[in-house]
């Protein structure tokens, strides 16, 4: 799972941040502690966190203080329709946008370094007809 610091400054745009429908296990960070992922946990109807070293904490939770890092297969969720669309045409899609001509990779790809970061571009790029800039969504 990607926890860089270029994958939370990717996911915290309101194009993401605004499908986010917390459950369990969902991976975050809050604003304030970016450097500490955060897994949630359902803690009897309220939410707490299990830390990346298994500590088990009952802090507070509010979207608004936390960037949602969705995993890859959330964000593939994202622009797969099913069951109208087959996996074959999401990868082909996929493959269209890494490569630029038959068997070049695109500059622009060369950037995304975890395939949470790589299938976000592409997310942006289907749904919002966005691309990363490096520092943000343009």
């Amino acid at each position: 799972m990607d926890t860089t610091e270029t994958y939370i400054k990717m996911c915290d745009c309101p194009e993401i941040q605004s499908q986010w429908k917390p459950a369990e296990g969902d991976c975050c960070v809050e604003r304030k502690y970016l450097d500490f992922p955060l897994h949630l946990l359902d803690n009897l109807g309220g939410w707490g966190f299990i830390t990346a070293t298994g500590r088990q904490e009952d802090d507070e939770f509010g979207q608004e203080i936390s960037i949602w890092l969705p995993y890859q297969d959330q964000l593939q969720k994202m622009v797969v329709e099913y069951p109208k669309d087959e996996p074959w045409v999401t990868f082909t899609s996929l493959r269209d946008f890494v490569m630029t001509l038959p068997n070049t990779r695109s500059v622009y790809t060369e950037q995304f370094i975890s395939w949470e970061q790589l299938w976000l571009a592409f997310v942006m790029k289907e749904k919002h007809n966005k691309t990363w800039s490096g520092t943000e969504w343009v």
